[in-house]
């Protein structure tokens, strides 16, 4: 590639952790290319430039929110940044080219399908797209095929439905998944698109987190709490950065992890239940009460404890950064789908089609929570299957691996753009 430049739009940290792996997976196997990389991000939630090498270049656009909008819904402020971003991402992207002289010195862009807008703008300047999917493989198949619109969830996020058409339109997808663990749903997205697809997963392997992190926070506590704990017996319970429950639903999994009699460690955000600022004074003296064999805290490195000898077992939402974390360091898991259609969609892998872990739904039972946490917690043949696909994660990502030659195979295509 020489000094051609590689253009990534990130997606702006909607969905934090992919946003902040993919960049470290681009700068990480860019640069060892030879490929000089721009990325080009919005100030809502952006990463500080001073935790990154200075080689990297980051270009800033205003995304133009107001204090509704920053607040609002996920999907509501993902339609508020695309409707917004399109003027000053055309402006951000001429001063590329001016900077650089010419158009070939830029590659291609890689952007997340959402972002629609940038289809106009890289089809004024001759630009190829090259789109970045951070969920599941097999919700692509759902979402390409021609009876998405009588699908039960995803027909209500026409937004994610327009997704495939930009992949249609694009020059390549990179997935974060691995052929050893999608393998039909690959087979099956191809023949849907009809473009090149990459997986190269799970991307957040390719880094420790530490160089990369948004968040900067002390993890000492966390882990010294882990340190003292027996080998495998701590549930890891954690429901990502933007889901919410209710008050009830809430009491009820406190309730089903104290009868459970299970060690555990519970990341609870302070707005994690509807209309509560403070979710964790909801539960009064519950981490007292449950002494040494509960760890209530507000924020954890999530990679770090799910690969902690302690940790036997999680208890997720069912996003997709979670489950693959998990796989990777052979956690089994309790998923509960809190949020997007995706979230089913990865229950139902994880439950029924790996049989790596159980699923659980929103507004179950504190007996029915306790009996999905004793029985993960317990199962030798799920545990046997979960760390099975650890070690295909380990081997799909060295040299000769699955991953590793799918990562080729976007570079051979990159530099023929």
């Amino acid at each position: 590639m020489g000094g051609s430049k590689w253009v990534k739009l990130s997606k702006m940290r909607l969905r934090v952790k992919m946003s902040r792996d993919s960049i470290n997976l681009i700068f990480g196997w860019g640069w060892s290319k030879g490929i000089s990389i721009t990325i080009i991000l919005t100030k809502y939630n952006s990463p500080n430039p001073s935790h990154f090498p200075l080689d990297y270049t980051f270009l800033f656009i205003h995304d133009g929110l107001v204090a509704s909008e920053i607040h609002s819904d996920p999907v509501s402020r993902l339609l508020a940044l695309t409707t917004k971003a399109e003027r000053p991402f055309r402006d951000c992207l001429a001063s590329v080219f001016k900077r650089e002289k010419r158009r070939k010195s830029v590659a291609c862009l890689i952007t997340d399908p959402l972002w629609r807008f940038t289809r106009v703008v890289t089809e004024e300047f001759g630009v190829p797209r090259i789109m970045l999917h951070t969920s599941t493989v097999t919700d692509l198949v759902i979402l390409s095929s021609p009876d998405v619109l009588q699908h039960e969830d995803y027909s209500k996020l026409p937004v994610a439905i327009a997704m495939v058409d930009e992949m249609k339109a694009s020059s390549g997808l990179i997935c974060n998944s691995f052929e050893e663990l999608e393998g039909s749903s690959l087979e099956a997205l191809k023949q849907n698109i009809d473009i090149p697809v990459f997986p190269i997963g799970p991307l957040h392997k390719y880094s420790t987190t530490s160089a990369t992190s948004f968040l900067i926070q002390d993890k000492a506590p966390v882990i010294s709490w882990l340190d003292n704990q027996a080998p495998k017996s701590v549930l890891y319970v954690s429901f990502g950065s933007i889901a919410t429950i209710s008050r009830a639903e809430f009491q009820e999994i406190a309730a089903g992890l104290a009868d459970s009699n299970q060690s555990f460690m519970w990341v609870i955000r302070p707005d994690f239940v509807q209309g509560s600022e403070n979710a964790q004074l909801i539960l009064e003296d519950f981490d007292e009460k449950m002494g040494e064999r509960g760890h209530i805290i507000a924020w954890a490195p999530q990679q770090e404890v799910l690969a902690h000898p302690a940790v036997g077992g999680a208890f997720m939402h069912g996003g997709w950064n979670s489950a693959l974390e998990s796989i990777s360091e052979g956690v089994p898991v309790i998923c509960m789908p809190c949020l997007f259609p995706d979230q089913k969609t990865i229950s139902g892998l994880v439950s029924e089609v790996w049989k790596v872990g159980l699923r659980v739904k929103r507004g179950d039972t504190r007996g029915q929570i306790k009996e999905a946490v004793i029985r993960l917690m317990s199962d030798q043949q799920i545990r046997e299957k979960m760390e099975a696909f650890k070690e295909t994660v380990d081997k799909c990502l060295v040299n000769g691996g699955s991953s590793y030659k799918s990562l080729n195979e976007l570079c051979a295509l990159i530099s023929a753009l």
